[in-house]
């Protein structure tokens, strides 16, 4: 399991807290005790991921500041 270095992102889904590693480019899903869920590193290189947000559908938007792009990501828990 990959540790939690540079949080760059909060968003919150239900019992669900999500958080983005600038320097790992890897979104962790916690839940609201602090376990761990989940994680995926993002294809992204690191330090490109700047942030993240969920939209009204419940998908992830990340933010990739080296391509100026915003991904979204349907998380399956």
């Amino acid at each position: 399991t990959p540790a939690l270095m540079t949080p760059s992102g909060l968003a919150l889904d239900n019992d669900t807290l999500y958080v983005g590693d600038n320097a790992t480019s890897t979104l962790f899903a916690f839940d609201l005790n602090g376990a761990l869920l989940d994680y995926v590193p993002v294809d992204m290189a690191p330090g490109a991921l700047m942030g993240i947000d969920l939209d009204i559908y419940g998908d992830l938007l990340v933010v990739d500041a080296d391509s100026d792009t915003v991904y979204r990501i349907s998380p399956t828990l």
